[in-house]
């Protein structure tokens, strides 16, 4: 798993575009954005939050506003290390509301495991599909790590040469505090308004056009590259013939891009102004007030040392609409960057497995400390909440829906479900004794034990006598039930409704 690289190389692309690549102020932007791209390892720590701003005279039923209150109360605080391209940890806290929830993961070649508080043991999300365990994923035709850093830094390289700088950015000597050390660095400050975007991309395109031989070798190396990869996918002639002449198609892909590059960007442009005639309440999307601020902290040498990022993006405007804008922002500060750095591990050998198919919602709430925070949050958010529908038959018997299970029957005035359907429905455990016409019910998110007869009204809850206002029937292999009484052992909602095509039951758990 190259977790790290992929995310420094999207972190670099992203800093191509907010900061430019040419020098400013005597920092070269272009250079420190190609150490960043190509660091091994490293130490981090930082925080990240959103805020959704709501319209002030804005309509919003209670259940919206309290997502909006539980997105905007929740900020995450993290501490990272990346010991080399396959192994990283994360220790952190997310804050939410008045709760507080650590948690520790850890990533190699094989998996991520993540801990919380109030977890029993790690959670485990293995990266080989089930069945796969024993294949060997070096076999498969992807690039090795090496020609994946070689390319990487080809990449940064090339669009490091070309990247317009934004309207604004400026370069500023200023001591700053990381990781509680006061360091002499430059500060890197940008912005990128999505206003800019046309007119970046088109600057873009003319100086990789105007740079024709180192282009043309770049689309090469682009094709030379991924060859092997894109046969695998695509084994067509057309494919072969496009990596073998590899010199050939980078020379066609060149011709394009300077025929059609700029032309193109002019034409989604355009249709962006056409969109905007119909729809004018689209136009903060791509305005000013849409877009991203950087404050990079460099040292002398070019590393990078602290981060401070926001994202802002502006919604259309509509009455019928409450949010007008969504914020994100994130810091990291960075050390020990390029030497030697250990991962926090990670004590797997009890770990859930999270890609197991027969873990019930009960089964995850167990998982954890009734009294842990996590917990009460899973039951607060409707982690356990499940429903049933069950069609019933018309009142002269007709059946035309052809269910693959027994329906429920009423019988003078009185309402049977199937008892093994509707409890493994909502993951209880069910058990049929032949000889005593017993069944044997275990809840899954309670774990109540609800024993009950066939054609009797006693039953029992938990060893506790329960009496039953009618006996489960034996009807053609399948054990009726009573609605009423299934639907209180199983903590769910009973009601019926009447629809243009039939007369349903809807089980609801809350």
């Amino acid at each position: 798993m190259r977790l790290r690289k992929g995310l420094l190389l999207l972190l670099a692309t992203l800093l191509i575009v907010l900061t430019g690549c040419q020098a400013v102020g005597g920092v070269e932007v272009g250079t420190a954005l190609k150490q960043l791209a190509t660091v091994k390892s490293l130490e981090s720590k930082g925080s990240f939050a959103i805020k959704i701003n709501v319209a002030p005279n804005a309509k919003m039923e209670k259940e919206q506003r309290e997502i909006v209150d539980l997105i905007n109360s929740t900020r995450i605080e993290t501490v990272s290390k990346v010991q080399d391209s396959n192994n990283v940890s994360v220790k952190g806290t997310a804050y939410i509301k008045d709760k507080k929830l650590g948690f520790h993961i850890l990533v190699d070649s094989k998996q991520m495991a993540v801990h919380v508080d109030g977890a029993k043991a790690p959670i485990v999300v293995p990266f080989v599909p089930e069945g796969m365990e024993g294949f060997d994923l070096e076999d498969m035709p992807i690039l090795s790590p090496a020609v994946q850093n070689q390319f990487q830094e080809k990449f940064v390289s090339f669009f490091v040469k070309h990247a317009p700088n934004p309207t604004v950015i400026d370069v500023k000597a200023t001591e700053e505090t990381v990781f509680d050390q006061k360091l002499n660095v430059n500060r890197i400050h940008a912005e990128f308004g999505a206003n800019e975007t046309f007119d970046w991309t088109r600057g873009l395109i003319k100086s990789v056009v105007a740079d024709e031989a180192g282009t043309k070798a770049w689309l090469k190396d682009v094709i030379t590259t991924f060859g092997e990869v894109m046969k695998t996918m695509d084994d067509s002639t057309e494919v072969g013939l496009l990596i073998k002449n590899s010199e050939t198609s980078a020379n066609l892909a060149y011709s394009w891009l300077k025929d059609n590059g700029v032309k193109a960007v002019d034409g989604v442009e355009q249709e962006w102004k056409n969109l905007l005639k119909d729809l004018p309440n689209f136009a903060p999307l791509m305005s000013k007030d849409t877009n991203m601020k950087v404050d990079w902290f460099v040292d002398s040498e070019l590393t990078t040392h602290k981060m401070l990022s926001e994202f802002n993006i502006a919604l259309p405007q509509d009455s019928d609409f409450p949010i007008t804008s969504v914020q994100i922002k994130q810091s990291a500060e960075y050390r020990n960057v390029n030497k030697p750095v250990s991962v926090d591990t990670l004590d797997t050998s009890k770990a859930l497995k999270a890609t197991d198919s027969n873990l019930t919602p009960g089964d995850w709430l167990r998982h954890f400390d009734s009294s842990s925070d996590i917990h009460k949050f899973m039951l607060e958010t409707g982690f356990t909440s499940k429903y049933l529908t069950l069609p019933l038959l018309e009142e002269d018997g007709y059946e035309d829906w052809g269910y693959d299970y027994p329906r429920p029957i009423v019988e003078k005035g009185k309402t049977f479900v199937p008892l093994r359907y509707v409890a493994e429905a909502f993951d209880a455990d069910v058990k049929w004794d032949k000889s005593k016409k017993q069944i044997r019910i275990v809840d899954d998110i309670t774990q109540k034990v609800i024993t009950l007869k066939v054609d009797s009204k006693s039953a029992q809850v938990d060893g506790k006598a329960v009496a039953l206002k009618n006996a489960p029937k034996l009807i053609k292999g399948t054990v009726y039930v009573p609605l009423v009484e299934v639907a209180d052992f199983l903590n769910v909602k009973a009601k019926f409704e009447n629809y243009e095509y039939g007369k349903f039951i809807l089980l609801d758990r809350n």
